[in-house]
């Protein structure tokens, strides 16, 4: 189904910004692109529109003159049952992981107001296309399932819901899902073998999310081998749910496109080549997606940010190219550095996010995420996987012997490891912690030169320091000017 203007123009949008200026400008272009549109100004003012409309979505600027922040979206929340679609100059985590409680469809940015009003339209044709699109729950947990259910509704999907595993297998018989989260603990079988008896099917080729209050290193391998692609553990956080849920529908409903081009290949080929071309760069820059998220979310865990394995990303590809490793290789290590971290989704929370120093207990804890890291990852036999199993295992080993888990030494670290070692390094040191502030570049020089040969490959801290304006380019591209205050 493709959305049309045709299709949207019965939607109603209430419009709620205190800047009439950019109110009218927000109003108008949504008007052109075939929704209804309304302004208010306060929240006296929604509560005088929602009296006379139902509508559809609100789109709400976080600050108005009456009220703000949480006590806004909570308020409108309860006036009304319009998706919320919340717009605001400045990126806040803390007020947003608050206000997604309340049930809204996505959290804004208006810095550029043009791709804010896109922004707001593909949102808004998305949710509207989702209701021709099945996400199956398998989970023994009615509360888990009703949660997840609430979750995926501010969606619009169509969530089915199975309490077992034979009778998830059955709904996956006579209907077409789009999307799997399934829990491995079951009280009629266990998930693996739901998993096991799905794959054997070669026509089931939807996704699979496997949900999990464990981590347990060989489920994990298990079920990365079976064909699961992502893990979502409990409690369950509505954003990274949410993240998730969107990017794996959409990644299907991608290969099912290009599995649809293919099958017509043969009557098609002269129309259909530069197509399938853009489709294929559209699944690898999504397949590139998913790694940032899965890293990103190794990462959140202990709140650092998207941009950190951006920024580790770029550094680890500039350095490759400067140490003579070819472009495809350079390409590949920038997919897979990002994944460094993965193995702290296996870290409790309490211990990655504690203020201080580690006690020897949590310090030893923590050292063993290299080794979870690459017992997820090495069943893979995909190239990018390969890769980030090898800097998930040794990006914490240093060049003289003395690093951690295996304490390899020198070329015995492979370059992926020796690369971003000092890529990772580099972003935390100069990066806001839970725990330190962010370091001077100066300081940041100085602990370069004296680490040189100890923790870090000579070659590659000489490369660096010829090329040291380039990774700064690379740091401020990728910027985290809202986490001082987190």
């Amino acid at each position: 189904m493709h959305i049309t203007k045709n299709n949207i123009d019965k939607k109603t949008i209430l419009v709620v910004d205190n800047a009439k200026s950019l109110n009218k400008i927000i109003s108008s272009e949504l008007t052109q692109l075939g929704y209804r549109c309304e302004s208010a100004f306060s929240l006296k003012n929604i509560k005088e529109k929602i009296k006379d409309t139902n509508f559809d979505y609100i789109v709400l600027n976080l600050y108005l003159q009456d009220s703000q922040e949480e006590e806004l979206v909570k308020s409108v929340s309860k006036l009304s049952s319009g998706k919320i679609i919340v717009l605001t100059a400045a990126m806040d985590v803390k007020l947003r992981d608050k206000i997604y409680k309340y049930g809204i469809l996505d959290y804004l940015y208006k810095q550029n107001i043009r791709k804010t009003i896109t922004d707001i339209d593909s949102l808004i044709k998305n949710i509207e296309i989702n209701t021709l699109r099945n996400v199956l729950i398998i989970d023994d947990s009615k509360t888990v399932r009703l949660k997840i259910k609430s979750i995926l509704g501010l969606r619009n999907y169509n969530v089915l819901q199975a309490e077992t595993g034979q009778e998830g297998l059955d709904i996956i018989e006579k209907e077409e899902i789009d999307l799997l989260i399934l829990d491995m603990q079951l009280d009629d079988m266990h998930g693996l073998d739901v998993l096991s008896e799905i794959k054997s099917n070669p026509n089931h080729k939807f996704p699979i999310v496997v949900l999990s209050g464990t981590s347990d290193d060989n489920v994990v391998r298990k079920a990365l081998k079976g064909g699961v692609v992502d893990f979502i553990h409990k409690p369950v956080i509505v954003e990274e749910f949410l993240l998730k849920s969107d990017l794996w529908v959409d990644y299907f409903r991608q290969s099912k496109e290009l599995e649809e081009y293919k099958n017509n290949l043969e009557d098609k080929v002269e129309k259909g080549i530069s197509t399938i071309k853009i489709l294929n760069k559209e699944i690898e820059e999504t397949q590139a997606e998913v790694i940032y998220t899965m890293g990103a979310i190794g990462e959140g865990r202990c709140k650092e940010t998207a941009n950190h394995v951006k920024r580790v990303a770029g550094y680890s590809k500039l350095l490759a190219k400067l140490c003579g490793i070819n472009d495809t290789e350079a390409d590949l290590l920038e997919l897979a550095s990002p994944m460094h971290d993965i193995g702290k989704i296996a870290i409790p929370e309490a211990i990655l996010n504690k203020p201080g120093f580690f006690t020897k207990e949590e310090k030893e804890i923590v050292m063993h995420h290299p080794k979870h890291g690459y017992n997820m990852l090495k069943g893979s036999k995909r190239e990018i996987m390969k890769a980030a199993s090898i800097v998930a295992y040794e990006h914490h080993e240093k060049y003289d012997g003395t690093g951690y888990p295996r304490g390899l030494k020198g070329d015995e670290i492979h370059i992926y490891g020796r690369i971003t070692a000092l890529a990772d390094v580099f972003d935390a040191l100069g990066s806001y912690r839970v725990y330190k502030e962010a370091w001077a570049d100066e300081k940041i020089w100085r602990l370069f030169k004296e680490e040189k040969a100890k923790h870090f490959d000579p070659k590659l801290i000489d490369l660096f320091f010829e090329n040291k304006e380039k990774f700064i380019e690379i740091r401020e591209k990728y910027t985290d000017s809202c986490y001082t205050d987190c």
